[in-house]
């Protein structure tokens, strides 16, 4: 084995998490990626940050949702552009690669709201190109998990969400040619689904080589058609 995948939302959460992933992987001849949140870089020194580059970790992941301070604060994540832009820029400075998740279609989210969020991912990808190390995007709809707060502040306006189906996202699916996670439950922002879509596709195919083949025609996915 050579290179290992750690799936776990709180493995690189404070500078103390840094240290132990250092000490841990630094005996050992492999690569590897994780985890992390953007504050997880607020205290962490440019010297930890070649610490973990020499350990063997070339990937991260994080979740930065948005890239509109209103969305940000409505889901409880830091709303300060300049803190996600610096600690990309440390990381990216240091040779490590992220992997930026992105979520589009929050509730009463604006076409306003969804520009920012593609300037942001937009900005961080030629920060990265800079540094000569890569950033990809990977971009979803937004679709509220049963039990969080926004699941039931759309449950108090009116939505009857206990009792709506998840379902493929077949529009989402032909127009990005990603079959995997585009499951849906409606679009509760404030753009219709053409923007909505329009917004992943352009965010998506911000990675190099548009790793996603781009509009198909507007026919039944092949997983409905009779062969």
């Amino acid at each position: 084995m050579s290179s290992i995948r750690v799936l776990d939302d709180l493995f690189l959460k404070t500078r103390d998490t840094v240290q132990k992933a250092i000490d841990v992987f630094s005996n050992f001849k492999l690569q590897w990626r994780s985890m992390a949140h953007v504050q997880t870089f607020n205290n962490v020194s440019d010297a930890m940050l070649l610490e973990l580059k020499a350990s063997g970790c070339f990937e991260l992941f994080i979740g930065i949702e948005s890239g509109s301070p209103a969305v940000l604060r409505s889901i409880h994540k830091t709303h300060n552009l300049d803190t996600i832009t610096t600690n990309m820029t440390k990381l990216f400075s240091a040779g490590i690669n992220v992997k930026g998740y992105f979520i589009y279609g929050f509730p009463d989210e604006t076409a306003a709201d969804m520009d920012m969020t593609f300037a942001l991912g937009k900005k961080l990808k030629q920060l990265a190109k800079q540094y000569n190390v890569n950033f990809r995007t990977s971009v979803f709809q937004y679709r509220p998990y049963h039990a969080t707060e926004i699941y039931h502040e759309l449950q108090q306006q009116g939505l009857n969400l206990d009792n709506q189906q998840v379902a493929p996202n077949e529009a989402l699916s032909d127009l990005v040619g990603r079959l995997q996670f585009n499951f849906h439950t409606g679009n509760y922002s404030k753009v219709c689904d053409k923007d909505l879509h329009d917004y992943i596709y352009r965010t998506i195919n911000l990675n190099d080589g548009k790793i996603f083949a781009g509009l198909r025609p507007k026919t039944k996915s092949r997983r409905l058609q009779k062969v």
